[in-house]
């Protein structure tokens, strides 16, 4: 299979759980350091933004809501969102016994 193919079945898996999970996610802690996030596509069709990115997870850090062990971790995020939205936003703790 090749590298493309992978990436493309890895995008569609997580749209599928983006859209299956209401589109949301909680941030429980900033992400750690050297977390970043390239923009690889971006297009606008009609009233939503499509936007490609490749996010790489350092080993031993974390996004905050996903930890990655001892290799490092590329992942491949398709953002489906109204024009000029953010890909994130704080969120206040809903009462997680966490904090």
């Amino acid at each position: 299979m090749h590298k493309s193919s992978l990436r493309v079945g890895a995008v569609a898996a997580i749209a599928a759980w983006v859209l299956l999970a209401g589109g949301t996610a909680a941030v429980a802690t900033p992400p750690g350091p050297g977390v970043s996030g390239t923009v690889l596509s971006q297009t606008t069709v009609g009233d939503t933004d499509y936007t490609l990115r490749e996010i790489t997870i350092p080993a031993g850090q974390s996004t905050g809501w996903h930890y990655k062990g001892r290799t490092p971790v590329v992942l491949d995020v398709l953002h489906v969102l109204p024009p000029g939205a953010p890909f994130s936003e704080d969120a206040p703790n809903l009462g997680c016994d966490f904090q």
